[in-house]
């Protein structure tokens, strides 16, 4: 029995398939290493990968998020079996590539009519956006720039930014106010800050490893900012449980901090299977409907990209589903802008991505007028209101919702 068969309890399912086929080669390349995550003991006094092992001179630490006991690394096959033998360390998991979630819609949620009678805009409210940045566009600076805080994990750049255009597209379908279109594409909060943490590059993708250090910058950063609404637009198709992958894990970390998570549930078709972090249980997973440019939701069909499970540990996601056919800012020079062009200022796309953060926009206006909620007494009122859509699954609307708490 080779030695990573021996330990297949505490190495995750791709990790084990990528040491199989690395040792079904001849010869092996020793000097390979392995994008890994390895996840420390509680209360462990590790700081540093240095101080497990000592390091190759192609072997490197590349994401360190102690808080969360995590370390993220490129090792050799030969260091990830020593490493494993350390009483320090719990599991090793591979560091996945986590990739964008993209492949009418605030009056269809009643996200307008609680706007125009009740007056909210998310105003006094941040929400963070682990994303791929944020970049300045009018929607989102003006009259004021609402972008309070931005941290780049790909490239230390201090100025909002956003070379892929997913983030700003995002950050757009949360709080944008329409300063470019005339108020028509506004979005459910137009006067909510923003907070953009870049995690992923210029193609719309990132390690797991550093998806965790976004997550645990928003948590440690939730004073300063007045954090209360964690956007996750973004995902992987995991391999195990929620109760041990690292992602899935680093957001329940975000409720446990009365950071109100929401996860786009992923674009893989009907039986694709949700993906991390979307598949924890305590997130709000959402899924995507085709809205057919109308109000009403008597037309509305569930968009065929949206994943819907049943989870790797069986379990039903989404949430609850919501428009994901949504117009949102164009980040100016990005990736999709060359892409999309049919709109000069804004994107007019599908996916869950749009309608995650749909929702995020509707809990900035919830938290703005019921300030004291956390996030665990928000997710339940808007399971409480959801609507039949099909088998098993339910439509939210932001007008329902009010009008449980006004009741």
């Amino acid at each position: 029995m080779k030695w990573h068969e021996r330990y297949a309890e505490r190495l995750d399912k791709e990790l084990l398939e990528k040491l199989d086929r690395f040792y079904s080669e001849e010869p092996a390349n020793e000097s390979k290493t392995f994008p890994v995550i390895i996840q420390l003991h509680e209360n462990t006094s590790i700081k540093k990968l240095k101080d497990l092992a000592e390091l190759l001179p192609h072997e490197e630490e590349t994401a360190n998020i102690v808080s969360m006991n995590y370390i993220g690394a490129k090792l050799t096959p030969n260091k990830i079996e020593k490493l494993l033998l350390h009483p320090a360390v719990s599991r090793i998991h591979t560091d996945a590539v986590v990739k964008a979630k993209l492949d009418i819609a605030t009056p269809a949620i009643g996200a307008l009519a609680v706007r125009n009678q009740y007056g909210l805009t998310g105003a006094g409210v941040t929400v963070a956006v682990v994303d791929s940045g944020i970049a300045p566009h009018e929607d989102l600076v003006t009259p004021v720039n609402r972008i309070v805080g931005f941290r780049d994990f790909v490239s230390n750049r201090t100025t909002p930014y956003d070379d892929n255009g997913h983030g700003t597209y995002v950050a757009g379908c949360i709080a944008g106010n329409g300063a470019l279109s005339g108020g028509v594409y506004t979005a459910p909060a137009p006067q909510a800050r923003l907070v953009g943490v870049k995690v992923l590059d210029v193609n719309g993708q990132a390690p797991i490893s550093r998806v965790i250090a976004g997550i645990d910058y928003v948590i440690q950063n939730r004073s300063a900012f007045n954090i209360r609404i964690l956007n996750l637009s973004l995902g992987f198709p995991p391999s195990q449980s929620y109760t041990i992958d690292p992602l899935a894990q680093a957001a329940e970390r975000a409720m446990q901090a009365n950071i109100f998570v929401v996860c786009a549930a992923g674009n893989t078709g009907p039986g694709g299977r949700i993906t991390s972090p979307g598949h924890h249980p305590r997130v709000v997973t959402v899924g995507a409907v085709d809205d057919r440019r109308t109000v009403t939701r008597a037309d509305d069909v569930r968009l065929l990209l949206t994943s819907t499970g049943p989870t790797i540990d069986g379990l039903l996601k989404p949430d609850f589903f919501v428009p994901g056919n949504l117009v949102g800012p164009k980040a100016a020079g990005s990736v999709y802008a060359r892409q999309y062009t049919n709109f000069p200022n804004y994107l007019y796309l599908s996916s869950t991505s749009g309608a995650a953060a749909l929702v995020s926009g509707c809990a900035a206006q919830v938290f703005q007028a019921y300030p004291t909620y956390t996030s665990f007494q928000l997710k339940a009122l808007m399971l409480q209101v959801i609507i039949e859509f099909g088998a098993n699954y339910g439509y939210f609307t932001q007008t329902e919702l009010f009008k449980l708490l006004n009741s």
